[in-house]
């Protein structure tokens, strides 16, 4: 089973990849092309970073990662790696992007760390030993009153996800106080772990984009589950709506979408 061991290797490769994406984010961009050029250049430098950090402590244990793939090593350890979630955002020059690193055991999620470079925000947890922000504990909102709740949304960019998200907006919509939408899957999770929002809705999410912000938000008191309250749990490469919330309004969120 992990141990503070292997959650410091995660954090100080999640810290080191931060540094690469950071002299990439100083570069001017000029276009389109040469923006998705410089940001397939950052994801790649950084996600060496973490592999080579990973491959170095944990040699025996199979790594997944969003750029690289899977290197099928036979193990019951497997890292899920996403060295730049919020690509969009990066090339846009919005700084809420960052690196989420996971870890499953016997394809249970066990720990995650999310690194925001920009404002230096280290979120870490493992299974059992809580959640933090920058080694302070953090926890989920306690909002009650769904008329008040702050909502972040997003989605899957396959065209199922797109016109699943347009089904799923409309009836959250009416509920809520209001909706937000950062582009980042990773933080959003983690900003729902330390309520900033009071929940996520994520309408078709990657392993690799939720299983870090997952534990890390589970760890704080939030609810991680699909759509209809079941535990969530995308197979390695695959996707599942997903959905965070806060305890007292999870159950209300599970009768909104199950039926979407």
């Amino acid at each position: 089973m992990p141990d503070s061991a292997m959650l410091q290797v995660a954090t100080d490769a999640a810290k080191a990849a931060g540094d690469v994406l950071l002299e990439y984010y100083d570069r001017n961009i000029d276009g389109q092309a040469k923006g998705r050029s410089i940001v397939s250049e950052a994801d790649t430098a950084a996600e060496k970073v973490i592999l080579d950090q990973l491959h170095t402590n944990f040699s025996d244990h199979r790594i997944f990662s969003e750029e690289a793939g899977d290197d099928k090593v036979d193990s019951d350890y497997v890292w899920v790696v996403d060295p730049l979630d919020g690509t969009t955002n990066f090339v846009h020059r919005f700084a809420r992007y960052c690196v989420s690193i996971g870890l499953l055991y016997k394809g249970k999620p066990q720990l995650g760390v999310i690194w925001e470079p920009q404002l230096e925000e280290m979120f870490a947890a493992e299974v059992g030993r809580g959640a933090t922000l920058n080694d302070k504990p953090i926890h989920a909102s306690e909002r009650s009153d769904m008329s008040t709740a702050v909502v972040q949304v997003g989605r899957g960019s396959t065209l199922d996800a797109v016109e699943h998200f347009g089904r799923v907006l409309p009836p959250v919509n009416k509920h809520v106080r209001t909706l937000r939408s950062i582009g980042a899957t990773a933080l959003a999770a983690a900003y729902t772990a330390c309520g900033r929002f009071d929940a996520h809705i994520g309408a078709g999410t990657y392993l690799y984009d939720g299983i870090a912000g997952g534990v890390i938000a589970a760890e704080a008191g939030a609810k991680v589950t699909d759509f209809r309250g079941a535990d969530w749990n995308p197979p390695v490469g695959g996707m599942a709506d997903f959905l965070v919330s806060n305890s007292s309004l999870h159950s209300e969120f599970v009768a909104i979408l199950s039926d979407i």
